[in-house]
């Protein structure tokens, strides 16, 4: 296992951020075939079967909407949203699972209710289970893309456990501080927004920027898992290094990834409203390759810029 990148380069000036976003297509131009993961996954979503909970979570949805005094057309978004979803959107498992324009829509095969708690946990849990195993094959051989040039399965196999297992474990992190910090905070901020509002006005900012800093620090953590092939923490920890080191650069990069991966699903979607099937395919693959491509270039950013920082 490579534990860091090799040293500075001395003297070669680091790419500017345009010709780092053209490094990431470029790469994708060449591998291609790639793609074909993240587009297996979004034609499963569209055309496979549809597992949803909205039985099982109608009535708990309809006691939270009275308890919340959530207005009618509230609670019919919130439930709207619950139809709208498969359970097997969670193959594509949030900042982990492989990119996917499909996720959170219902696709046009048969609906499979469940209404039972037990059976609801077991799918969630096998999706993602499976969906963290499709990333960590996604991202591991574009990791070793970005790192050595080209992809070879064959030597990329041994390290597919190690990533894997890694992969969890980051989501594992994810997920305990939505749910010790992340939730008690929202309810805090609920409970004392009914007792006093305008301190609420003056925490809501200060909240948002930490979340902001914590975000753009920890922005390169997935990208140092699968190009350096480290743990988790000490993903982060380069993630930290590399923008501490690049801050200004770092927060570019960042910004262009953002505004693009959010703007392009409005032209996917449109695709899909008015073209049908064929707009439906040609959004799968233009989200795939604009997706994959931004990766690479997140990826190609974070390997340059840690083999200039000074090693000690």
């Amino acid at each position: 296992m490579n534990d860091s990148l090799p040293k500075e380069r001395a003297g070669i000036r680091p790419a500017g951020l345009f010709d780092t976003l053209q490094a990431g297509f470029t790469l994708i131009n060449r591998h291609a075939w790639l793609l074909a993961v993240p587009i297996a996954v979004d034609l499963v979503l569209w055309l496979g079967p549809q597992v949803t909970a909205e039985a099982l979570l109608e009535p708990w949805l309809a006691r939270s909407g009275a308890a919340l005094a959530l207005q009618p057309g509230v609670e019919g978004a919130v439930q709207g949203a619950l139809v709208s979803y498969s359970l097997l959107s969670l193959l594509a498992v949030p900042l982990l699972g492989v990119p996917s324009v499909r996720a959170g829509t219902l696709g046009i095969g048969p609906i499979i209710p469940i209404d039972t708690i037990g059976v609801a946990a077991v799918v969630a849990a096998g999706a993602i289970l499976v969906g963290v195993g499709i990333g960590a094959l996604f991202y591991g051989l574009l990791g070793q893309v970005v790192r050595e040039g080209q992809a070879r399965p064959y030597a990329f196999l041994p390290d597919l456990g190690d990533l894997y297992v890694w992969s969890l474990g980051l989501f594992g992190l994810f997920l305990a501080a939505f749910l010790v910090g992340g939730i008690p905070l929202g309810l805090l901020v609920t409970t004392v927004d009914t007792v006093s509002p305008t301190f609420v006005g003056l925490l809501a900012p200060v909240l948002l920027g930490l979340l902001v800093w914590v975000f753009i620090y920890l922005f390169f953590t997935v990208d140092a898992l699968f190009v350096s092939r480290i743990p988790p923490l000490s993903a982060a920890r380069k993630s930290i290094q590399v923008v501490r080191h690049n801050f200004w650069s770092s927060l570019g990069l960042i910004g262009l990834i953002l505004v693009i991966s959010s703007g392009f699903p409005i032209l996917w979607t449109a695709l899909a409203n008015n073209l049908r099937t064929p707009g439906t395919i040609a959004g799968i693959i233009g989200h795939s390759y604009l997706s994959a491509g931004l990766a690479a270039a997140s990826m190609t950013y974070y390997k340059e810029r840690f083999e200039r920082i000074p090693q000690r």
